[in-house]
């Protein structure tokens, strides 16, 4: 035994020694690690080199890696070196160890390795895989792709002129996705705001750094400050009574330019967003150092909830100081979710950003607020002469549930947080989609809303949510659920967060609730697609905040715990619509109602009490059949907006469900800006039989009127399908009317629609609620002779308007009638028949239009 044990150990140490001989006599140094043509996935890269005694090597200089020196320590035989995230690691690397052989020639040995953690990638989009895929995706070849192994976003490619939203020029952050919930982009566009009414015109991109070699990705877009023709603030400011609109602010060609930083670090699913400003004035200049109104036009636009984290309030409209920005994917959206928050510079300002909100576009102003502008105060963001300055900003996609908004403040700007858990039942039962809302009460009201989240599919506990460290209120609810104990409102439940740690157990026991099926047949028995309504009292009414807002705009309502900017009306506790197979169902909460069935004005109506039980679903069964003749005639609502439209969130599947449903059976799509095309949804629901749709766009100028357009065509090449461009585009840099470049006036504009690109033979033109066309231009169809605008030079200037033309034109259609009550009646009966009277008087043939301008879903303002 002892005899094998020897024979067996010399036999091991034969290749030792054979090879401590070498290392002796000298001979090739040894790369050990990496391996050769292995896979590093570490996040650092650790080399070591063997080198034989009797060979010369210089620590200091003889290791490279893809040409660059590499100084490894260490002594005698093995030496080291640690290579961090930078350069001049990439993914294929070539390492080298060099030493002096003893015969005096070079040993040379080198191997390649992958080096493949997780990376964050920037490049130029020329693979179709590469793009986003959504609602609102509106990436193209050759744009730019910045992404890690979590999110993904596409900067738009600079030099572009697409008048859209917020979005008439390149470079800026148009799609964005979280990996794990892919092709369901419901964000339009975000600009850099320079001095409120102008932004960055990029016309320069570059990736300075692609992400190859470990460090954060970064995309970098450029250009001069141009107008937004998209809006003109002055003139909203002027009309509701505020006399200090900043001057330099004012349509002001400024000679200051910016450059927008898009960085993504391997690991984040957040995006920093971080310009500079430069002041370009040559040397002298009357205000030598600028004073501007920095921040973002953003508009989310798709299916989304949105509340904002702030110190004093929980709504929409003006919040001054406010902290976080969280939109929530809803309905078709769900598992979408974005969230925007400013990043504060204490050598700027103390002041947090600000925004605005109006139709479904937010304004923020970096370190000032809204408020402080009107009043005539001067804004903190200086740029010296000669100088820069930047103000930073981070934009998130999160997983659907709604904590995005928090965690990215806590990741950028350090805020302390701590976790709140808990589950959220119905009828004892987990499931996902309730909501929880958690603040700061007084008196048992919400005075600030730090949280908000809903719940994910899965066994207990069912959320979990960073929250900032301190004492708050919970509360819960879910659509047509019953509040906890069947309160009228919701009971609250104290929570108190730590800083690092978890408070579990804050759990909401939902009672159970009812569901309603209802299915529709018309009078030959065939399943139709028709509108469902239950009426009656809801026992768990939404709590609603009014938020604080602007003059002229009116105070937004805001629900606590779900979104009311398209809320149910008064009496109506739930509603839907049934698809091609006549059917329908959702959840009521347990009580006593009424049904009706409808499909508009052409159709009867059914209608039958009904008692909902929980835990039970209850059937009902509707026939309805025409009762009146329409044989020759189409229906069609020349006036309808949905998830394109800035102002409007509908996707277009419940869009066509909707006027199916109605016994529409032409929908107009006229979204602002954006050609529409729903003939595949409609194909897609196999809903063809009963509605069809024409492509339209509302030219939506932002002072002097709304026009629809109609029939178009599509341009796939540009986000907006080929919009009509009233601002008329103009050399970068030069989109101001102290170049002589001006809006369009009425006249350009039924030239652009009718003759444009994407303009059709039958191609015709209406002027839509015509108080906003004849009242700003001052237009009096009642005098006699010949029509004309009546502003003067000044007041042409401050609508963007060129000096000259008469500003009248007459259109082949007048929209008079788009109302659901009294007001609008007598909308109609004091400022709008008579104009169309006074055009048949003078012999403009003019046709009347009666549609619903609808931007919403189950508002009775929609649709027939």
């Amino acid at each position: 035994m002892a005899h094998r044990y020897l024979t067996w150990l010399l036999v091991s140490l034969v290749p030792g020694l054979l090879a401590f001989t070498c290392l002796l006599n000298g001979g090739y140094a040894s790369i050990d690690s990496p391996a050769p043509s292995s896979t590093v996935t570490t996040s650092t890269v650790d080399i070591q080199v063997t080198v034989p005694l009797a060979s010369t090597f210089d620590p200091n200089t003889d290791v490279t890696v893809n040409g660059t020196v590499v100084p490894v320590t260490g002594g005698l035989i093995v030496w080291t070196a640690t290579l961090n995230p930078g350069f001049p690691l990439q993914d294929i690397n070539g390492i080298r160890a060099e030493v002096i052989l003893p015969s005096g020639a070079p040993g040379i040995t080198q191997q390649a390795f992958t080096w493949l953690p997780s990376k964050a990638r920037a490049r130029k989009i020329t693979d179709p895989a590469d793009l986003i895929g959504g609602p609102l995706a509106h990436g193209r070849i050759g744009d730019y792709i910045i992404e890690n192994d979590q999110a993904r976003f596409i900067i738009q490619d600079v030099n572009q002129r697409d008048l859209y939203s917020v979005g008439a020029f390149g470079g800026n952050l148009i799609d964005a996705e979280l990996k794990a919930n892919p092709d369901n982009d419901h964000f339009i566009e975000t600009t850099p705001m320079l001095n409120i009414e102008t932004v960055i015109n990029a016309d320069t991109v570059d990736i300075l750094n692609d992400g190859e070699d470990g460090l954060p990705a970064v995309i970098r877009t450029c250009g001069p400050d141009d107008l937004l023709d998209f809006v003109n603030p002055s003139t909203v400011v002027a009309e509701a009574g505020f006399t200090t609109f900043p001057p330099l602010a004012d349509d002001n060609d400024l000679e200051i330019s910016g450059c927008t930083s898009f960085t993504l670090t391997p690991d984040d699913t957040h995006l920093l967003m971080s310009t500079e400003v430069f002041n370009n004035q040559a040397p002298g200049a009357a205000i030598p150092d600028l004073p501007l109104w920095v921040g973002d036009w953003i508009n989310p636009a798709g299916q989304l909830d949105n509340w904002s984290k702030d110190e004093s309030g929980w709504g929409l409209g003006l919040n001054s100081s406010f902290e976080a920005l969280s939109w929530l994917g809803i309905d078709t959206a769900d598992g979408s979710e974005y969230a925007w928050v400013g990043i504060k510079d204490l050598a700027i300002s103390h002041f947090n950003s600000d925004y605005f909100a109006e139709s479904g576009v937010f304004i923020t102003i970096h370190h000032n607020s809204v408020l402080a502008a009107l009043l005539g105060f001067p804004p903190f963001f200086v740029v010296p002469e000669g100088g820069s300055l930047v103000y930073e900003r981070a934009f998130a996609v999160g997983d659907g549930t709604g904590s995005a908004a928090v965690q990215l403040e806590a990741d950028v700007t350090g805020l302390a947080v701590g976790t709140v858990e808990g589950c959220v039942t119905v009828g004892g039962v987990a499931l996902a989609g309730s909501r929880v809302s958690i603040g700061g009460t007084v008196g048992g009201i919400y005075a600030s809303l730090d949280q908000s989240v809903q719940t994910r599919a899965g066994a207990c506990p069912n959320y979990s949510a960073p929250v900032p460290a301190g004492s708050y209120d919970a509360t819960a609810g879910r659509l047509g659920t019953p509040y906890e104990g069947g309160a009228a409102t919701p009971p609250l439940q104290p929570v108190v967060v730590t800083a690092g740690a978890t408070t579990s157990g804050v759990d909401f026991a939902l009672p159970a609730t009812g569901q309603l099926q209802v299915s529709v047949t018309d009078q030959a028995s065939a399943p139709l697609p028709a509108r469902v309504a239950v009426v009656g009292f809801d026992p768990s009414p939404e709590i609603i905040n009014t938020g604080a807002s602007l003059p002229g705009f009116g105070a937004p309502n805001f629900g606590l715990l779900h979104d009311v900017d398209d809320g149910l009306q008064f009496g109506l506790v739930a509603f839907g619509y049934t698809d091609v197979t006549g059917s329908t169902t959702f959840d009521v909460e347990p009580g006593s109602y009424q049904v009706f069935v409808s499909r508009g004005t052409e159709w009867s109506l059914f209608d039958t009490p009904v008692t909902i039980s929980a835990g039970a679903v209850s059937n009902v069964a509707a026939q309805i059949a025409p009762v009146l003749d329409t044989a020759g005639f189409v229906s069609s609502d020349f006036h309808v907006h949905g998830i394109r439209s800035a102002d409007s969130r509908i996707p277009d599947g419940r869009r066509v469900e909707q006027f199916a449903g109605e016994g529409v059976e032409n929908i107009v799509m006229t979204d602002h800006h954006v050609h529409t095309d729903l003939s595949a949804e409609i194909a897609s629901l196999g809903l063809g039989a009963f509605v069809t749709s024409t492509i339209g766009e509302e030219i939506t100028t932002f002072d002097y009127g709304h026009f629809n357009g109609y029939p178009f065509t599509i341009d796939a090449s540009k986000p907006s399908g080929g919009s009509t461009d009233w601002g008329q585009a103009a050399p970068v840099g030069q989109d101001f009317p102290s170049y002589g470049n001006y809006n369009a006036t009425p006249s350009e504009i039924f030239t652009l629609a009718t003759l444009g690109a994407q303009s059709t033979p039958d191609t015709t033109i209406q002027v839509n609620h015509i108080n906003s066309h004849f009242e700003p231009l001052q237009i009096d169809t009642s005098v006699a002779g010949a029509v004309s605008d009546g502003l003067d030079a000044a007041e042409r200037a401050a609508l963007r308007l060129p000096v000259g033309p008469n500003l009248f034109q007459h259109f082949p259609a007048l929209e008079l009638w788009n109302g659901m009550d009294r007001g609008h009646q007598s909308e109609f009966l004091d400022g709008r028949i008579g104009v169309w009277f006074n055009h048949l008087n003078k012999g403009l043939r003019t046709t009347v239009i009666s549609d619903t301008d609808t931007h919403e879903y189950t508002n009775l303002r929609t649709a027939g």
